[in-house]
């Protein structure tokens, strides 16, 4: 269990109440969460509180009189000057005990305001707050939320109105909420979950102060209002759990790279780019997500002692394999698979994909990840046993198309592709007579929206071009996490660019260092956190994200910024490790 207490002990422990009561008259009433004016403080409720069909596991305090429901603080800026429009239509649904421009930081010692909380209630006291500028306003008075979605509205005999302008009193749930304008003393309903009175400074006297109000729900949207006579709680024995964040710091490694494709498409044998892979071979010589492209491996003509021919072979038609003895076959950084899809079309998908006969570019960049040894417009059920696949060999996994006809064209081409358990890839051809009507594309893409480098030239008189590309793209390490809050779980979360990673640390400190760590051999990595904290490793599946759920005390500490990052063993540089951005976590006061 995470427990922050080691940050600063308070060894409080949460008390039950058996009933709504009220926390004003305690000393103190709760925890000062020290707003000063325009101020806004989140907190967590360790229940969820519903209203209007939807639970809440936090609130937003306004030092202006009001609390809204959800962490609004994100999106909302502290409001001193109320009026009945905003209360309808704010976003979130707003409780306003008297919703008016309170000075909070002219408090005298002891006053402003309080939050107190267990698993039967939360109170928020508004304690002797002044108006701000005029005088004679006191806000005193408390907002207490019960888990069965009851809302006390309590308002102290020393509560009274501000002598300039309006304040408003009641509920609403927002987002377009109608008008409804009651009169809280006569009333004794709330309907659509929206009720709320004006009080303006022609009316000298608060007909509220006093009474302590009652609003139940009776259904959906409805709520009955009563006036109740709560007793007082006993003195708070807890501090809540008061939490902002997480805020990300920077960005994580590698550097961020796109797919690619190393390809090259021909126009036919009396064009300006004709078929020249004849009788030759090409070798993808893997390094990370990175290929070149030297010479390969002659045609194989083993084929048929060594291989199967693959059953149901047709025009356009795909079939899945698998890879056998040698167990999966991993291209680039991409998770490894076990089976590949080989197509009649004369290339082999990674691991499957739609059957195409077409011969884009475009095509080849955005969809999956393809070998295409001759991609066009095969027709291999013009001629007996056309496509063998050998899988018995540990050390590699091969592919033969014998004598297929081109469409349109005829002719016979015979080629393999080669995948090796070291990752590498080997195009060879035997005679190949590609024809003009629909020529041929040759190489190896990341697809998914790979970046298109433009063509290569993969051969040259029988000779392969030397070329390096990044063909499998990489995404920084990123790292997200869930608001720390009391009693609940903390989850970790960082995704994982080196698929074939599969143990990491997340790491706690009290700093933010922002080191470079290029001259360690990490290159584009910077230590976002300390770790005199905590640290935590975690193993995980490769090609999965690396994932912790730590259970969090029901305590706290106060104003403390907490700095978490994700690390991770990897071979995408030379140090074996990438790290994520960092996040922030405030927690206490």
């Amino acid at each position: 269990m995470l427990d922050l207490r080691t940050l600063a002990p308070i060894g409080l422990i949460a008390a039950s109440a058996a009933s709504q009561c009220l926390c004003f008259n305690n000393n103190p009433p709760g925890t000062n969460l020290l707003l000063g004016d325009d101020g806004l403080r989140v907190v967590s409720l360790p229940f969820a509180f519903p209203f209007h069909g939807a639970s809440y596991n936090r609130i937003t305090i306004d030092s202006n009189g009001v609390v809204r429901l959800g962490d609004s603080a994100l999106t909302n800026p502290s409001d001193p000057t109320p009026t009945t429009d905003e209360l309808r239509n704010d976003p979130h649904p707003s409780i306003a005990l008297l919703w008016d421009d309170w000075a909070v930081q002219q408090c005298a010692a002891g006053d402003g305001i309080f939050f107190e909380a267990d698993t039967s209630r939360a109170s928020i006291v508004f304690k002797n707050i002044p108006q701000q500028g005029y005088g004679p306003g006191l806000l005193s008075g408390e907002v207490v939320l019960m888990p069965d979605g009851t809302i006390y509205l309590d308002y102290q005999p020393t509560c009274t109105l501000p002598s300039v302008g309006q304040c408003i009193a009641g509920l609403s749930r927002g987002s377009g909420a109608p008008v409804n304008s009651f009169d809280p003393i006569a009333s004794v309903s709330i309907a659509d979950s929206t009720g709320y009175h004006v009080f303006d400074a022609a009316n000298k006297q608060l007909e509220l102060s006093g009474w302590t109000f009652q609003v139940a729900p009776t259904g959906p949207g409805a709520y009955s209002l009563a006036k109740a006579f709560p007793p007082a709680c006993a003195p708070a024995v807890m501090d809540p759990g008061i939490a902002q964040g997480p805020f990300p710091i920077g960005v994580g490694c590698p550097r961020p790279v796109a797919n690619g494709s190393i390809y090259e498409v021909f126009s036919g044998n009396s064009g300006a780019r004709p078929f020249d892979l004849a009788n030759s071979s090409i070798e993808f010589v893997h390094s990370n997500g990175s290929y070149t492209v030297q010479q390969g491996a002659a045609f194989d003509a083993s084929y048929q002692t060594n291989g199967v021919a693959l059953p149901g072979v047709d025009d356009d038609s795909q079939h899945a394999v698998s890879l056998g003895a040698m167990g999966s076959f991993r291209f680039g950084t991409k998770q490894a698979s076990t089976s590949v899809t080989v197509g009649a079309n004369g290339y082999v998908w990674l691991p499957t994909g739609s059957a195409a006969y077409n011969a884009v570019a475009t095509a080849f960049h955005s969809q999956g990840a393809r070998i295409a040894a001759a991609w066009t417009d095969l027709i291999p059920n013009a001629v007996t046993a056309p496509i063998y696949w050998e899988n018995h060999d540990a050390s590699f996994c091969r592919a033969t198309w014998v004598a297929v006809p081109a469409f349109g064209d005829g002719g016979a081409n015979t080629f393999q592709v080669t995948l090796k358990n070291n990752g590498n890839i080997v195009l060879s051809y035997a005679a190949c007579s590609m024809g003009d009507q629909r020529p041929p594309l040759v190489g190896i893409s990341g697809g998914n929206g790979a970046a298109d480098l433009g063509m290569v030239d993969l051969a040259a008189a029988g000779v392969a071009q030397a070329v390096t590309r990044r063909v499998t793209g990489l995404a920084a390490m990123s790292h997200t996490a869930s608001r720390i809050q009391l009693g609940t779980n903390l989850e970790l979360d960082s995704t994982m660019p080196d698929e074939t990673s599969f143990f990491g640390v997340f790491v706690f400190g009290l700093s933010s260092p922002g080191i470079a760590l290029d001259s360690y051999g990490m290159t584009d990595c910077v230590q976002y956190s300390t770790y005199e904290l905590s640290y935590f490793p975690v193993f995980f599946s490769p090609g999965q994200p690396m994932q912790l759920v730590l259970p969090v005390a029901y305590n706290i500490a106060y104003g403390i910024d907490l700095y978490s990052q994700g690390a991770a063993w990897s071979t995408l540089n030379p140090f074996g490790v990438i790290v994520s951005n960092g996040l922030r976590h405030h927690v206490g006061l």
